[in-house]
């Protein structure tokens, strides 16, 4: 409903951007979500737990909703500022608001994070997508961007190492912040998870992955 609401409102102002540019938008992943809603009559988070986490044999993970933070558990991490002080779960800001649900407020195990990791990684549709057609359509780069290093497409980033193919993709909910690449043609992935969404989160999980490939991929 949240996400209707927003739409109505974002949907009556023309596109500011050409197409086959790119320019980062949450709200392009928000209206995609609506655009599968509206087709399955199903809503988005219930789309993805039937559809990619139980497939996967994701256990933990979830989206995040207000009702998370009333008893928030002990293993789950919130977040701290700059003064090292903790992030309170209820606080304003302390996470996206659920209609963003499409592009975050997902929180789950690192382990199962990995799960996802080794999915992309054998580059087999199954047991997530029905056909390998439709995993190259979503798994492809779409347009340049140049200030990224390389070109994007469905959340990724796509790059050319000395390894071969790497993908990248990063978010933050501004208190906490992850990281995750995947080089296909060296079998490896690497995943960097501070719980901060300072600036300085990026450049750092980035070196310490750049390490991890520079030491173990193939």
């Amino acid at each position: 409903t949240s996400r209707r609401q927003m739409l109505r409102l974002i949907l009556k102002e023309r596109p500011k951007f050409p197409r086959r540019e790119f320019h980062y938008s949450n709200i392009g992943f928000v209206i995609a979500a609506a655009m599968l809603e509206t087709r399955t009559k199903t809503p988005f988070e219930e789309l993805v737990q039937e559809r990619v986490f139980e497939p996967l044999n994701m256990r933990s993970a979830a989206f995040r909703i207000l009702n998370d933070t009333t008893k928030p558990a002990a293993s789950v991490l919130w977040g701290h500022t700059a003064s090292g002080a903790p992030i309170h779960p209820r606080s304003i800001g302390a996470e996206n608001p659920s209609a963003y649900a499409p592009c975050g407020t997902v929180r789950l195990a690192v382990a199962d994070y990995l799960r996802y990791a080794q999915w992309r990684l054998r580059e087999d549709p199954r047991p997530v997508l029905e056909s390998r057609s439709t995993l190259h359509h979503l798994g492809r780069p779409r347009v340049e961007a140049p200030e990224l290093g390389g070109k994007y497409g469905a959340g990724w980033i796509f790059l050319t190492l000395p390894n071969g193919r790497a993908w990248m993709h990063a978010g933050s909910n501004t208190n906490s912040y992850a990281l995750i690449w995947v080089l296909p043609d060296s079998a490896f992935a690497a995943l960097a998870l501070p719980n901060t969404g300072e600036a300085g989160a990026f450049p750092a999980c980035n070196a310490a992955v750049a390490e991890l490939i520079t030491r173990y991929a193939r």
